[in-house]
């Protein structure tokens, strides 16, 4: 978890950390949206990070995100 809060200070510091407009958070001087004024919710992520937890706070790659997508298909294809 350190490392990628480490990651995102190292990106934002160089400017990579840009993101689309759907990913971006509006928020006010509170950390509350400003639409809904709600805060926004961060995760439980638990330190020290244990091992068998560590995939569920990982990204999904791209070629993971179409094996899925492809498993659904067949899945519905087969009902």
């Amino acid at each position: 978890a350190d490392q990628a809060k480490a990651a995102v200070k190292k990106a934002e510091a160089s400017g990579e950390g840009q993101t689309g407009k759907m990913l971006m958070l509006d928020v006010d001087d509170d950390k509350r949206s400003k639409t809904t004024k709600r805060a926004i919710p961060t995760p439980n992520i638990p330190e020290p990070m244990p091992p068998q937890l560590a995939f569920m706070f990982t990204k999904i790659s791209p070629e993971q995100k179409m094996y899925m997508w492809n498993i659904y298909t067949l899945i519905f294809v087969l009902e």
